[in-house]
């Protein structure tokens, strides 16, 4: 950087604006070019030229320039770090509410599984039951028949005593 022709700072890749900077105020008395950055990145230049010396007063406005522009950033750096914050809050409550989600439905399938091995269970018993109700209903049947011929032999039996007594 250069003031007033004298070489105040860094080259390199800004050696051509420097260079187009002198060119622009070689006729000038006071000359000052002021860089734009943030974050390291340079996105532009202040260029200021008078014909006579700068009073004090202009260096403590570049003074407040430069605090104002350092305000601003100070300022957006945090306006993005808060909306950042805010972004973060609001992912990570989503993320607990969907892990609330995913445990509830994690529940809700093991009790689903828990009921149907209930009426697996339920309908197994039920036709043990409608089984077991159809043979003692056969057993019974047979048991009765079998039942009704016995009281039918003995009542032949005991007329056949009673005719032969006779």
């Amino acid at each position: 950087w250069y003031i007033n022709g004298e070489y105040i700072g860094p080259s390199g890749s800004d050696s051509k604006r420097i260079r187009e900077f002198l060119e622009l105020t070689s006729s000038s008395t006071s000359a000052v070019m002021v860089p734009l950055t943030y974050e390291k990145l340079r996105f532009g230049f202040i260029l200021v030229e008078a014909d006579s010396p700068f009073a004090p007063r202009f260096w403590e406005l570049i003074r407040d320039f430069s605090a104002a522009l350092y305000s601003v950033r100070l300022m957006t750096t945090l306006r993005a770090n808060r909306a950042l914050e805010e972004a973060t809050k609001a992912a990570e409550t989503a993320r607990a509410e969907s892990e609330r989600s995913y445990e509830a439905l994690k529940l809700s399938q093991e009790e689903l599984r828990r009921t149907q091995a209930e009426l697996v269970e339920s309908s197994r018993l039920a036709g043990i039951g409608e089984m077991a109700r159809d043979i003692l209903h056969k057993v019974g049947n047979t048991l009765n028949s079998v039942n009704t011929s016995v009281g039918v032999l003995r009542s032949e039996e005991h007329t056949s005593e009673l005719q032969s007594h006779h």
